[in-house]
C-alpha cells in the first residue's frame, strides 16, 4: 500500500553545523521524509515535540539543559508512537543499552555515514508505514462498526473510498461452528489481495482489508478519488473473478456501491451493504450485487395456505414417499427461481415446524439442533441441490424416527459402515448427522451407545490403526505419505495423535518393527 504523506523528523543537535548536515542527508536520501524542526537542546526538544508532532526524533545524547536520555523518558510516556533514534560520538555500550532500555529505536555513532543513515531510514520507514497501516485499519474497522475510536491516522477528510463487501460460501449460520472459523481463515490467508489489486489500482490508491462479524466475510475499502462509476463496476467484476479463481470450491458474493464516498460516511454504507448481502444472496451463485437506493421487492411466499394443507395430508396419511413426492418439485421450483438464501432458511424452519406440529416426534430443543445443523451445513455448502436432498433426509427423519432397539441397530450398522469406508475423508459431525437424518447430539449419543467412544474418538481409532498397518507392511515409507493417506494433511498433527493414541511417535513404532523382522 503506497504512503501517501511524508514522514516528519525533528532534529534535536546542539551543534547548528550537524543539524544542517544530517537533515540534508536524510532528505537527500529518502523523499519519505520531511525535516520539519530543529532543537539545540533537550528542554527546546520537548517543547517542539509537543508543537509539531513528528513521527521520527533523531537527538543526540549529550546536550545543555537536558540530555537525550531525559528527552526520550519525559516524552514517551506521552507520545509512546514516536520513534527515537539515538545519536552520539561516544561510542559508549552502556549508552547504547540504557537507550535500549527505554525505548530507542536504534543507537547511531557521529560522524554519521551515509549508508548506515541510508539503512536506519529505510527501517524506521518500513516501521513507519506498518504502523500507519494499522491505525487507518483501525479508524476504517471503528467507523465500519460503529464504534469511537481515539486512533490519530493519516486519513485525509478528502479521501473517497470504493467499499465492497466480500462473502465467500453462503451467509454464516447464526452460530458458527468452530471448524468452519478454521476453515475460512485458511481460506483468507491464501488470498494475496496485494497481488490482486495491483493490476487494477491507480498511482497511490490505498486499500484495507477489513474484517466483518461474520468469519466468511470481509470488507474490502480502496481509495479512489478520481474513479468513475463505470469503472468501479468494472474495478469490482476484476476482484470477483480473481476471488473465484482463489476459492474455486466456493461461490463469491460481493456487495457494492458505485458511489464514492467519504470515510466520514462508511458506517451508512457498511451497513447497506449488510442488509443488501443479507436479502439477496443465493445459495450456490456467484453474484455482484449493485446497492441501489428504493430497489426493495417483494419477498414471496414459499408457504401458503394450500402448501400447508398438502404437506399436512401427506404426513397424515403416513407414507413419507408421498410427502417426497410433494416436497421436491417445490425444493426444484426454489432452486430455479433463485430464491434467496434467508429466504429459504426462513421456509425451511418453519417446514420442520409444521411437520414437527404434525407428528410430535421432536421435543423442542432437538427441533432446535436439528435447525442450527442445517444452518451450519446451508453455510459451505455450494449445492442446493445436495443441500435439499440432506433437509429432506431430516424431514424423512421427523416422520419416520426410529423407535425400537431393531431399528437403531440398523442406523448404528450404516454409520459404522460409512465410516470404515469414509474415515480418511474429511468428516465433520454436522454433515454425517444429516446423512443419517439425526441430530449431532442424537449422531454422537447414538456411537457413544452402541461403541462406548465419539464418533471423533471412533475415527481417529480407524485412521491410526490403517497408520499402523501401513507401516508394519512397509516400514520404509515416509511418515506424511502415510499421514495423507490415512486422512492427515498435517504430518506433525498425525505424529501427536499417533503418539497420543499409541504411546509411541511414528518413527519410535517404524523402529519397534524393524527391530522385531
Amino acid at each position: 500500500m503506497p504512503n501517501q504523506t511524508k514522514y516528519r523528523v525533528l532534529i534535536v543537535e546542539d551543534e547548528p553545523k550537524i543539524r544542517r548536515n544530517i537533515a540534508q542527508k536524510i532528505e537527500k536520501l529518502d523523499d519519505s521524509y520531511q525535516v520539519v524542526g530543529y532543537a539545540s537542546n533537550g528542554e527546546e526538544g520537548v517543547s517542539m515535540i509537543h508543537e509539531l508532532l513528528p513521527d521520527v526524533v533523531f537527538t543526540d545524547i549529550k546536550m545543555p539543559k537536558m540530555d537525550g536520555i531525559q528527552l526520550i523518558r519525559s516524552i514517551k510516556k506521552e507520545f509512546p508512537e514516536i520513534l527515537f533514534v539515538i545519536l552520539s560520538g561516544y561510542n559508549d555500550f552502556e549508552y547504547a543499552k540504557l537507550a535500549m532500555q527505554i525505548g530507542v529505536y536504534d543507537y547511531l555513532l557521529k560522524p554519521l555515514t551515509v549508508d548506515a543513515l541510508d539503512e536506519i531510514l529505510q527501517k524506521l520507514r518500513r516501521s513507519l508505514q506498518m504502523k500507519t497501516n494499522k491505525m487507518n485499519r483501525e479508524l476504517l474497522s471503528s467507523k465500519i462498526n460503529g464504534l469511537s475510536h481515539n486512533v490519530q491516522a493519516s486519513i485525509h477528510t478528502h479521501n473517497e473510498f470504493i467499499v465492497l463487501l466480500i462473502c465467500l460460501g453462503n451467509l454464516a449460520a447464526p452460530i458458527t461452528p468452530p471448524h468452519h472459523i478454521s476453515f475460512f481463515q485458511e481460506l483468507w490467508s491464501n488470498i494475496c489481495f496485494d497481488t490482486m489489486l495491483s493490476r487494477t489500482l491507480k498511482g497511490e490508491e490505498t486499500w484495507f482489508v477489513i474484517d466483518e462479524k461474520a468469519c466468511n466475510q470481509k470488507f474490502l475499502l480502496i481509495s479512489a478519488d478520481n474513479r468513475r462509476s463505470e469503472e468501479v463496476k468494472l474495478f469490482v467484476q476484476e476482484i470477483s473473478a480473481s476471488l473465484s479463481t482463489h476459492v474455486k470450491q466456493l461461490p463469491v458474493t460481493i456487495a457494492y456501491s458505485n458511489t464514492i464516498m467519504k470515510h466520514s460516511d462508511i458506517l451508512e454504507k457498511a451497513q447497506q451493504l449488510r442488509i443488501l448481502l443479507d436479502r439477496e444472496l443465493v445459495i450456490g451463485q456467484s453474484l455482484i450485487l449493485h446497492c441501489v437506493k428504493n430497489a426493495g421487492k417483494t419477498t414471496p411466499v414459499l408457504m401458503d395456505q394450500a402448501f400447508r394443507n398438502r404437506i399436512s395430508t401427506c404426513i397424515q396419511s403416513g407414507e413419507p414417499n408421498s410427502l417426497k413426492q410433494a416436497l421436491f418439485p417445490f425444493f426444484d421450483n426454489w432452486i430455479q427461481a433463485r430464491y434467496p438464501q434467508r429466504l429459504l432458511e426462513k421456509t425451511i424452519s418453519h417446514l420442520l415446524q409444521l411437520i414437527n406440529l404434525q407428528t410430535g416426534k421432536k421435543p423442542e430443543s432437538d427441533l432446535y439442533r436439528l435447525e442450527y445443523d442445517i444452518y451450519a451445513q446451508i453455510a459451505t455448502n455450494p449445492d442446493p441441490h445436495r443441500l435439499f436432498h440432506d433437509i429432506w433426509g431430516v424431514i424423512e427423519n421427523l416422520v419416520t424416527v426410529p423407535t425400537s432397539e431393531e431399528d437403531m441397530v440398523k442406523v448404528i450398522e450404516q454409520i459404522m459402515t460409512y465410516l470404515q469406508l469414509n474415515y480418511a475423508k474429511d468428516i465433520n459431525l454436522e454433515h454425517l448427522a444429516l446423512k443419517f437424518h439425526l441430530t449431532s447430539s442424537t449422531f454422537s449419543k447414538l456411537v457413544k451407545k452402541y461403541y462406548g467412544e465419539t464418533p471423533l474418538k471412533y475415527i481417529i481409532k480407524l485412521r491410526i490403526a490403517e497408520a499402523k498397518r501401513l507401516i508394519c507392511e512397509n516400514p520404509q515409507q515416509e511418515v506424511w505419505k502415510i499421514a495423507e493417506i490415512v486422512g492427515y494433511p498435517d504430518q506433525h498433527y498425525f505424529s501427536r495423535i499417533f503418539k497420543h493414541t499409541t504411546g509411541l511417535s511414528p518413527s519410535e513404532f517404524k523402529e519397534t518393527i524393524l527391530r522385531h523382522s
